[in-house]
This record gives structure tokens, sequence and C-alpha cells, in this order.
């Protein structure tokens, strides 16, 4: 089996290779068609972020196929939307398969140039695809086409029972997906959705809603939820650690100068002389003044589920309205289940969730729209002193066009303290919080350099969810971020530039 891709066209993916192999058989090779189904879906759905609306509006192929070496039949779905290409593999039953691999490619035009990089909080690297020595990069990697013919983005959504993949470049112009180990699944194997965001303009690529496009609606008590809110948080662990009780006070206080919506207290909270009764006057100090708090934990003290589910009741009866789960294992199974399983415990619960230390987002905050950011990301934390680490100016210009194609990013923007700039200026900061989407937005610095700077009546009114986003004219990636953003009937229009670098 084999799939090309053509776009306004042109041909924009040759002639790829599609199969899924197991235990039991190579569905991929020795196939006959038994029978096809067509439908068509249109919708439109509220998300945040980007838009406030996403339009979901493709036409669908299901092939019913069978596998003529060992008479197993399965199915390949393939989607064609106005901005790209899905599809996945299904192979019915109720036994148990190993899953060895799949033949899942992306042959990509000659000339092609890559953005990409090798690890999620790694720096993002830019060369011909026929140049580049790394072996492997992880999702989501974006495709320049030649003469200029527009961009690729390629991923995978819909991340369920199912280990994470990446890429390998195997030195011919092709992409070859590999997943993260070869897992054992009982029952039905459903994969991710293989994405190809395809667009001639940097605006279509950063508007496409594919990703949460092909996961599913949410259940009908999370729609709207009352208790899902996005926002600004105070955040006390870049700036000077995660600090006592009385100090979070003093940064809840500051958070209500600002308008801000929540403080958010890290981790080493727990070492706190009465940590639990301490986080609880915290919560009822700032709950008085309308902050609400979220509050961190290491994924690795909640892989039992009654010790996890006990945690998140606690959290909830003394009044915290979050929680930012940290340091994940690798894409296994396992895993990308632990995840499914605290969306679904915390949704009973009615906390919402930051996913840190962690993988790139597969489009599940449409599922669970109390899934507000996701790390995966280079964030400003690669910026700071006392890790000694600088972060290159033209990072800033790459990933609005790359990471945050696929979700929220919880980057942590704005350092406005003049020490940790090293090059940054105060616009550019500013800038960051605009163009880096997170429905909840870490702001770096200690407050006080807000409440100080003369920039402080725009991060007063600075949104975190935008009803319209437009990539200006001049955009390039790794040179130039122009964006326009607009909530409600104001406009916010910032601009990231990598083009030149102020010394210290």
């Amino acid at each position: 089996m084999s799939y090309s891709v053509e776009f306004d066209d042109k041909l924009v993916l040759n002639e790829s290779q599609l199969g899924i192999k197991t235990d039991k058989s190579d569905f991929g090779i020795n196939v006959l068609v038994d029978s096809v189904k067509r439908n068509s879906h249109n919708e439109n759905y509220q998300i945040m972020g980007v838009s406030s609306f996403a339009k979901d509006y493709y036409n669908q192929l299901v092939l019913y196929i069978n596998n003529t070496t060992n008479d197993f039949k399965f199915q390949l779905e393939i989607r064609a939307y106005n901005d790209g290409v899905a599809y996945r593999y299904r192979i019915p039953g109720s036994k148990q398969h190993q899953v060895e691999g799949e033949s899942s490619q992306w042959n990509l035009p000659a000339g092609s140039t890559i953005w990409y990089n090798t690890d999620y909080e790694e720096y993002h690297k830019h060369a011909k695809l026929k140049e580049i020595k790394d072996s492997t990069a992880v999702m989501p990697l974006v495709v320049e086409l030649p003469n200029m013919e527009g961009f690729l983005a390629l991923t995978e959504g819909n991340l369920v029972n199912y280990p994470g993949s990446r890429f390998s470049f195997t030195g011919n112009n092709t992409l070859q997906l590999i997943l993260y180990e070869r897992p054992v699944i009982t029952g039905m194997i459903v994969t991710p959705w293989r994405l190809t965001i395809i667009s001639k303009d940097l605006n279509g690529l950063v508007n496409s809603n594919l990703v949460t496009n092909v996961c599913p609606p949410p259940l009908p008590e999370l729609e709207d939820a009352e208790w899902i809110n996005p926002g600004r948080a105070v955040w006390s662990w870049w700036a000077e650690q995660t600090v006592g009780p009385e100090a979070q006070k003093r940064y809840t206080d500051m958070a209500v100068e600002l308008g801000f919506e929540f403080n958010v207290i890290d981790g080493g909270w727990e070492d706190w002389p009465d940590a639990w009764n301490a986080l609880e006057d915290v919560v009822k100090y700032s709950r008085k003044k309308n902050v609400d708090i979220w509050v961190w934990k290491h994924s690795k003290d909640l892989t039992d589920k009654a010790v996890r589910v006990e945690f998140f009741k606690r959290l909830k009866a003394i009044g915290v309205v979050g929680v930012k789960i940290d340091f994940f294992p690798p894409e296994t199974l396992g895993t990308i289940n632990y995840y499914e399983d605290i969306l679904k415990e915390t949704a009973e619960l009615k906390l919402m969730v930051n996913f840190h230390g962690t993988n790139k987002p597969t489009g599940l905050n449409r599922t669970w729209p109390h899934q507000m950011t996701h790390e995966g990301i280079c964030g400003q934390e690669w910026h700071i002193t006392r890790y000694n680490r600088t972060e290159p100016l033209a990072q800033g210009t790459i990933l609005p066009f790359t990471r945050f194609l696929v979700g929220p990013g919880d980057y942590t923007p704005c350092a406005l303290i003049p020490s940790e700039l090293r090059g940054f200026t105060w616009p550019h900061e500013f800038a960051e919080a605009v163009i880096y989407t997170s429905p909840l937005q870490h702001f770096a610095d200690n407050p006080k350099y807000y409440l100080e700077n003369p920039g402080k009546d725009l991060i007063k009114t600075m949104p975190t969810v935008w009803d319209e986003t437009i990539v200006l004219p001049g955009s390039i990636i790794g040179e130039v971020a122009a964006f326009a953003r607009r909530k409600g009937k104001m406009w916010y229009v910032a601009v990231l530039l990598s083009l030149i670098h102020i010394s210290e």
C-alpha cells in the first residue's frame, strides 16, 4: 500500500509507503480491498488558543482490506481536509497483538528544507533534507517545499492507547515513522492519525486545526464547563524557586495588582513545615482575593491510582483549581495511558491540568478541554542564568511555526529583570506573551518587575486565548514572526525578530 498527495495541482508528497506490522501479519503487503465506504463531515466547534472556533470539514474514505497471506482483515481510514490529510490503521479483534512497527512514510519532494529538533526541549535545527546528519527527530517536523511552493507540518493526532512516534531520516528524501516501543495491545488496535498539514503560507499553517479535528469532541459535561477557565499566572519558581507560604501570599497580592487569575505553586512546596495545612492557608488567603491556586507534583509520585486519586481529592478539598504534573517518562504505551487516566480522574473532580516535562500535544485538548497547556517545548527556563543557559535569538521566530502548530505550549514568557535579558529586550519579552499560545500562561518573572515596568498596563489587559489570529506578511521561519491577534474588539500586534542581536 502507498499514497501520494497533491495540493493546488502540485505533488507535495511523492508515493509513500503505508502499513503496520504485528506479530500476526504485515498489514501493508499482499492486500486486496474488499469494500469502500465514503462519507463527509462538516462542523464548527469551540476551542481555546489560536482562535475561538475551529472548522472540522473533511471527506473520508474507509478501505476495508484483506491481507491475503494470513486472511487477516483490517481498515485504513483516510481523510482529506482543505489544509491537509490524515490517515490511521484499525485492526479489529479481541486477541493480544504485539505491534512490531509501521511502514508509514513521508516521501518529500527533492530539495525540501526541514525545521526539526531531536528532543522536545532542544533547540530547533534547519537543514536541507539531504544534508541532515541526525538519525531521528521528534514531532512536529516542518517542511519548506522547494521553490517557495508552501509548507508541510508532519505529526500525529489523537494519541490514545498506543505509543508515541518520531521520525527517522532515511537519507533518500523519505521520513520513516518509528515507534517508541513495540507495544502489546489487547483487542482492537487503533493507531493515532498520521497527519500532514499543508499550507501555501505561514498564516494557513498556524491557523490549521487539523490536530484537534481528528480528536473526539468532549463529553457534554466538559463542554462549556464553568470550572474550566483560561488565565494568567504569577509563578515564583523561575525568579526565585518555590518560595514559602508567606511569600506565596505576597505573590497572590501582586497577582491582584496585575489582575491575574492564578498563582502556580511549584515543586518544593511539600518541603514546607506542615505542608498541607500551609498550602490550604495560602489557598484560602488567595481565594478571598479572587486568585486561584495551581499546585505542582512529580509524575513518579502518582503512578499508583489509589495514591493519585487521593492526592487529587485532597487538592480539590482545600480549594485548589489545577494540577501541574511534571517529569513524565518517554512515550511508551504505559505513559500514554497514564496521561489518559489523569485526564479522566481530574475531569471527574473538576481539576484543570498542565502536563509539564512531557511529549508534544496531539490535539486531546479538544476531548479534554481542562488540559490547559502542555510543555514539550524549549521554554524560558533554557535562558535562565542559574542554569548557565542562553537561548539562541532565532528560537523565538522558529517556535511559532513549529512546536506551537500542534497545541498550547507552556513556554513561561516575559522575563523583564535586566540580568536575565542577555541580548533580549522588553518588547521582545512582551511579544512572546502574545505570540506563544497557552490558555494557562505562566508569566516567568517576579511580578514586581511587571508592576515596575512601563508596560504594566499591557500585561494587565493581555488575553491568553484568542478569537482570531493572523500571521502577517513578511514573517519568515527563523527570522521574523509577526502576529496580529484579536480578543473581542481589541487587536494586539506583536513582532519577534532574530535579525538583530542587542548586546548586553
